[in-house]
């Protein structure tokens, strides 16, 4: 898995995770975008710095959800760069 991060003009900092592409990969949350129930919820980003990775939580207090992202390769100074705004 690898971290994507993106700062465009105009618009919010975004975050992501990509995937090899197997079918589990494809569907894995899938549901916290089709699920209505999701819909607004407000989630807490966790980052656990590893040597060379990244381990990271999504929180869902509200509907008590956590999904974790284990090993993530990322770019140092891309992300340092996206903490800062």
């Amino acid at each position: 898995m690898n971290l994507v991060l993106k700062i465009p003009k105009g618009k919010r900092p975004f975050l992501g995770v990509t995937y090899d592409l197997t079918y589990h990969n494809l569907k894995e949350n899938e549901d916290l975008i089709t699920n209505p129930t999701f819909k607004g919820a407000e989630y807490k980003l966790v980052l656990e710095f590893l040597k060379n990775r990244i381990d990271l939580k999504l929180i869902s207090e509200e509907h008590v959800e956590i999904r974790h992202y284990n090993g993530v390769s990322y770019d140092d100074a891309k992300l340092r760069r996206w903490l800062e705004l």
